[in-house]
C-alpha cells in the first residue's frame, strides 16, 4: 500500500503530471494507493473517491457514479485496477 498525503500540493502542473503518472504506474503494478487531496482534478483521475466531512464518510463514489467516462480519469484506457487472482 502507498499512502500519499497531498502528493501534488504546491507543485507546478508539469511536476503534478509526473507524480500522478508515477502513482498510476505503481497502481498498474498492483499497488493500492490511498491519496489525500483537496484538488478535484487530481481526485477525478482515481478509480474511487471517498469524501470525508467532519471526520465521517460523506460519500463513496466511483467515476461512473459521477457521470464521468472512465477515459476522463486517465490518459490511456489501460488504467483499470488489477484483477485479483482467484
Amino acid at each position: 500500500y502507498i499512502l500519499a498525503d497531498e502528493p501534488t500540493g504546491n507543485l507546478d502542473s508539469a511536476t503534478t503530471s509526473e507524480i500522478l503518472l508515477l502513482l498510476e504506474q505503481l497502481h498498474r503494478q498492483g499497488k493500492s494507493i490511498i491519496m489525500v487531496t483537496h484538488e478535484p482534478e487530481v481526485g477525478d483521475r482515481s478509480n474511487r473517491i471517498i469524501t470525508l466531512r467532519d471526520g465521517e464518510i460523506h460519500s463513496d463514489q466511483r467515476p461512473r457514479d459521477r457521470g464521468l467516462p472512465l477515459s476522463a480519469m486517465n490518459d490511456p484506457p489501460h488504467h483499470q485496477p488489477p484483477t485479483p487472482n482467484p
